[in-house]
């Protein structure tokens, strides 16, 4: 083309332009050495090492993917090591936990125990004064008296049907 055209020609320059690129492509796959300081510089550029570069890479490579497996390897343990102490303390924690201990109260807000022990008091005087009024009334009761018979025999009644059957109980 550059023989036909101008070198300023539209085409020999796009030409040209292919040219170059496939080069550049052809150094970046051949390699480039490390005298080459303008290449060199392109080298940090690149995606992709040299075929130069692959031998000294594949050492590297390796021992960074043992590291990788190593640490790989790790976590693993370290994970299932971690489950199980999560699993462990689920099962040791108590079902009832104190957050904050009790203070004993000073002062019994409720019942009063004066008020309680002087109703309890009250109440048993006053049965106690049933008790002795009725016994008295009882005893100043004539035998004859009706009533006196009705109450007698019922509870006569009422004492054999319980002693009947608490006999009955303890000989079954």
């Amino acid at each position: 083309m550059q023989s036909a055209y101008a070198p300023e020609n539209e085409r020999v320059r796009a030409a040209q332009a292919r040219v170059d690129e496939l080069e550049n492509q052809l150094r970046k796959i051949g390699g480039v050495g490390q005298q080459d300081t303008a290449s060199a510089h392109s080298m940090d550029s690149q995606v992709y090492p040299s075929l130069r570069e692959l031998p000294l890479m594949g050492s590297k490579y390796l021992d960074l993917s043992r590291d990788v497996k190593v640490l790989e390897a790790v976590y693993e343990i370290l994970t299932r090591d971690y489950e199980l102490a999560r699993v462990q303390e689920a099962k040791e924690i108590p079902s009832v936990k104190v957050l904050d201990a009790p203070d004993l109260a000073e002062n019994r807000s409720f019942p009063r125990r004066k008020l309680v022990v002087a109703i309890w008091l009250f109440i048993f005087f006053a049965f106690s004064a049933l008790w002795v009024y009725v016994e008295a009334s009882w005893k100043a009761t004539n035998d004859d008296d009706p009533r006196k018979k009705l109450l007698s025999e019922m509870a006569m009644s009422l004492r054999h049907v319980f002693w009947k059957r608490k006999q009955f109980a303890t000989t079954a």
